[in-house]
């Protein structure tokens, strides 16, 4: 069985002057996961803090700023870890919208029941869009 590995600095375009054009292809420009509305887990993409501005509420900042606020896309899902076997898990929900500007987004953790504000255990989120 042969097996091979491609090691690589940068991926240029043919000329060897700029980047690679993507066709028909998206990444996310954003990744986070929090726990307990404070504290951000490491492994994110492009996220440089947090701020817990109240119950159920954060500011996510960018480290990289999106190239403007009315074309990102975001998304979010939140969870509860309990022993009653994952029943509570589906309980809690993440909105991540767009920020004030383009280099923050917001978060709003609710009780899906009651859409109550509440700091969840788990929050995750992706932003979509074009960088800056």
């Amino acid at each position: 069985r042969m097996t091979s590995v491609l090691n690589v600095d940068t991926i240029a375009d043919k000329a060897g002057t700029g980047a690679v054009t993507l066709n028909k292809a998206s990444a996310a420009k954003a990744l986070f996961n929090v726990t307990d509305n404070d504290t951000l887990v490491s492994g994110g993409l492009n996220v440089s803090s947090l701020n817990d501005r109240t119950t159920g509420r954060m500011t996510i900042s960018l480290t990289n700023n999106m190239s403007n606020t009315t074309t990102m896309s975001c998304a979010g899902d939140a969870s509860e870890t309990s022993s009653a076997n994952g029943a509570t898990n589906s309980n809690r929900q993440a909105n991540v919208i767009r920020g004030d500007n383009s280099g923050e987004v917001f978060v709003a953790t609710t009780v899906q029941t009651s859409a109550a504000l509440d700091d969840t255990q788990i929050s995750n989120g992706i932003v979509h869009g074009d960088l800056a």
